[in-house]
């Protein structure tokens, strides 16, 4: 058996009684790079599917991160409400007033017998006369004007350093 070269099937003639859609069908040699192209068009709508499947797994994997963390949290929750439930009770049984007692009694301390009040003398008071507070002002001459200038005068003295 003899192999064919390429050139020889190139070179191949058709039978000439032969139909030209029942000749042998030659193949035809491709210039260039080997192997199909893939047609300009599908370029845009692959990367777009691609894009699209990339999206929805990054998706997918965030929401399950985020049940995951979500999940964690809540046992998290439970732990801390059971741990302070606990905490609670224990502050309550340390802080009995019957314990209190108890652990500074073990300590050396007493408890007083009864209770006793120490009563202070009364202090005098001294009250300005009556009669300084009720005297009208010489400034004033009983008008609002009058009134207005003995308060006035007054601010002044104190602000003066005299009253």
């Amino acid at each position: 058996m003899k192999l064919s070269s390429p050139r020889d099937r190139r070179t191949a003639v058709t039978p000439a009684g032969a139909l030209p859609g029942s000749a042998p069908h030659t193949r035809r040699e491709r210039r260039g790079r080997g192997g199909p192209r893939t047609p300009l068009p599908l370029l845009p709508i692959i990367a777009i599917c691609a894009g699209i499947g990339l999206a929805y797994v990054s998706q997918t994997a965030q929401a399950t991160q985020a049940n995951y963390d979500q999940t964690n949290l809540i046992q998290e929750q439970q732990q801390l409400t059971a741990q302070d439930l606990q905490l609670g009770a224990q502050l309550s049984q340390l802080s009995a007033s019957a314990r209190v007692i108890d652990e500074a009694q073990s300590l050396g301390m007493v408890t007083g017998g009864t209770w006793s009040y120490a009563v202070a003398p009364a202090a005098d008071v001294v009250t300005a006369p009556a009669t300084e507070l009720a005297a009208p002002s010489p400034a004033s001459d009983g008008s609002v004007l009058g009134e207005l200038g003995s308060v006035l005068s007054g601010v002044s003295d104190v602000a003066g350093g005299h009253g």
